[in-house]
């Protein structure tokens, strides 16, 4: 079968298909939640940690004063320590959620295979079907845990540091206010071409891996019928290809 007839079919879900994840995600809901608190219970402090500084600038250097140091000390050092366990209970439960919803994934994945048809397999490779199971699902996993961990993260950041400036200077936060729609704007415009970059970096990775199960399953086929350049120059094709793919996708990233 030639790899270059297998295209991915874009297919639109409702709320980005977040239904359809919701049974997964049901069964680690408390992690979940668990998460999401201690990324809140993080923000908190790193947005209270300049006020800190601040603070110790303006009466122990502008005063030049140390009364209250070894307090202010200690209140500040149990704030670091706050905030790096909060994130560590937080990365860890992402962690954690992710290698469980890719196994959960996978195995959903598998046992549906088994009820497809032949007809089905005749029109995809081994290969293509294993390279988009697991980089699919592993996707997947990563933008339920890594994913809303640091949305949470820079929103609540994003509102409290704005909360925080209009109660410092009103007039000063609403200049700086003014960016956010320009931000928003750029954000909309480069999530877009990464979603398309990233896809296509996704689709040829298929195509590579599915190179790779026919070169190895196919090999007497391949001997017999003398199609090595062929197969050879079809692989380096869809290596080049990656590598393009790949690099503008990094350029994006880059200047996002």
């Amino acid at each position: 079968m030639n790899n270059q007839n297998q295209k991915e079919k874009t297919v639109s879900l409702p709320f980005f298909g977040i239904p359809k994840l919701l049974p997964f995600m049901k069964k680690y809901r408390g992690t979940l939640i668990f998460m999401v608190i201690c990324g809140l219970v993080s923000t908190v402090v790193d947005i209270l940690l300049p006020q800190f500084q601040g603070y110790a600038l303006n009466e122990y250097i502008t005063k030049g004063t140390l009364g209250g140091l070894g307090w202010f000390t200690l209140a500040y050092v149990a704030a670091i320590i706050i905030s790096a366990s909060a994130f560590f209970c937080s990365a860890s439960n992402a962690m954690r959620v992710e290698v469980s919803m890719n196994k959960d994934l996978r195995n959903a994945a598998f046992e549906h295979l088994q009820t497809l048809s032949f007809s089905y397999f005749n029109q995809n490779s081994v290969g293509y079907i294993h390279a988009r199971v697991i980089s699919d699902t592993s996707r997947i996993g990563s933008l339920v845990s890594w994913t809303m961990m640091d949305s949470v993260w820079h929103f609540s950041y994003l509102i409290g540091a704005v909360g925080v400036m209009l109660v410092l200077n009103f007039r000063l936060a609403l200049m700086v206010i003014t960016i956010l729609p320009l931000i928003v704007i750029l954000f909309s415009l480069f999530q877009k071409k990464l979603i398309r970059v990233n896809r296509e970096v996704r689709e040829i990775n298929s195509k590579i891996t599915s190179n790779f199960n026919e070169g190895i399953t196919g090999a007497k086929t391949t001997k017999t019928l003398v199609i090595e350049e062929k197969m050879q120059a079809n692989f380096a094709a869809s290596s080049r290809e990656m590598y393009q793919s790949s690099v503008r996708a990094g350029h994006y990233r880059a200047l996002f």
